[in-house]
Order: structure tokens, then sequence, then C-alpha cells
């Protein structure tokens, strides 16, 4: 089992990396604006406190290429082992793909329906994060997609 934690919050990542044997540590934009801090500094911060343990950290860009650049940025800064997280929709599978073939660890997400986890997992992805209350609120049985899942 894997204990990832989906949090940017020092205090409860210093907290709980000390209680358990933790993974490592997810994010996501919404996430990270919520410490209000500058985005790399509190990344540096995060990564010190997990050491060399996963860290995942999504881009944003919305184009195959602005989405390669931020990875090449984000893995410059963090490390090699920073798994980048990319939205599957077509641009991001084709990203998720190019990723791949550069020797990068990525995580496709905003999953909404098994398809898209299906196609993550085709092109390479190393893990996929579905969105479960996301899905609900779109009136997508999320049991049961992460059942097909």
């Amino acid at each position: 089992m894997e204990i990832l934690l989906d949090t940017a919050n020092l205090e409860n990542i210093r907290k709980y990396n000390d209680i358990y044997d933790i993974t490592g540590v997810t994010s996501n934009p919404t996430i990270l604006s919520r410490e209000k801090a500058e985005f790399f500094p509190l990344l540096l911060e995060i990564r010190s406190i997990i050491g060399d343990k996963q860290l995942h950290v999504q881009v944003t860009g919305s184009t195959c290429e602005e989405m390669v650049k931020e990875a090449e940025t984000i893995t410059d800064k963090l490390g090699k082992n920073t798994y980048i997280k990319v939205p599957v929709n077509e641009e991001g599978i084709k990203t998720i793909k190019m990723l791949k073939s550069q020797g990068y660890k990525v995580t496709g997400t905003a999953i909404y329906m098994p398809q898209q986890a299906m196609l993550a997992a085709f092109v390479g992805a190393d893990y996929v994060a579905p969105y479960f209350n996301r899905m609900n609120n779109m009136n997508v049985d999320s049991k049961k997609a992460l059942e097909e899942i």
C-alpha cells in the first residue's frame, strides 16, 4: 500500500511524514495556492521535508509544448524523483507519451472516466489520479468508475 499526502501544508506534511511511512506528497495548483506561498520555494521546502520520496507536481500549460517545458523546469529544480502530473486530455496524452519517452515519471490527472485512465496507462503513465468528488458533481457514478479503473 502507498500513502500519498494530497496537501502542500508544511505543518501537516512534517507531522504525517514523522508518523507514517508515506510514499510521498501530491499537489495541484489549487492545493498550492491555499498555502499563499511562492511556487518553487514551497515545493523546495516540501522536498526538504520528504527527502527523495515521491513528489507529484501538476503542470498548468494547455499545449504539449508548454507542459513539456514546465516539466523540464520542475524536474530541474526539484529533482528527477518528481512526478509530473498531466491532465488527461488530448494534449495531455500527447505530453505523457513524450515525457515518458524522455524518461520522466508521470501521473495522469483530472481523470473523470475509466477511458481516460486507460489511455493514460496505454501511453505509459506511472499513476492515474481520478477525481472522485468531481465525478460525483458531474453525475458520474464515482464508485463504479473507480472499480472499472
